[in-house]
């Protein structure tokens, strides 16, 4: 959410909230898609947690980013501000094997 509205969807097989630390973590065909970049970014991933603090998404696991009809890619892990408008994606051991910073608008 920002500024009262919703930025994104998550579906999943499981879903868990901690109002303690304000996290919610999805697992199990994770889909995120966002409701204000054009193309409708989508990042889909094994596990995907969300930071209310930071209003960052990290996500691990057979992770796939894509927009319609943009782009189609793989990667093992990613990080993303809630809007989908800044992802950076990561290849292997995120060290050392590189990474790639897809940003919208």
């Amino acid at each position: 959410y920002q500024k009262g509205k919703a930025t994104a969807t998550v579906t999943a097989d499981r879903l868990s909230a901690n109002s303690k630390v304000r996290t919610l973590v999805a697992t199990g065909n994770v889909k995120t898609t966002s409701l204000l970049e054009e193309g409708k970014p989508t990042v889909t991933a094994d596990r995907v947690e969300w930071q209310h603090d930071t209003q960052r998404l990290t996500g691990q696991g057979n992770v796939t980013l894509s927009s319609e009809p943009a782009y189609n890619i793989k990667a093992d892990s990613f990080t993303a501000d809630t809007e989908l408008n800044r992802v950076k994606v990561y290849f292997g051991n995120q060290s050392s094997n590189g990474d790639a910073e897809a940003i919208g608008n």
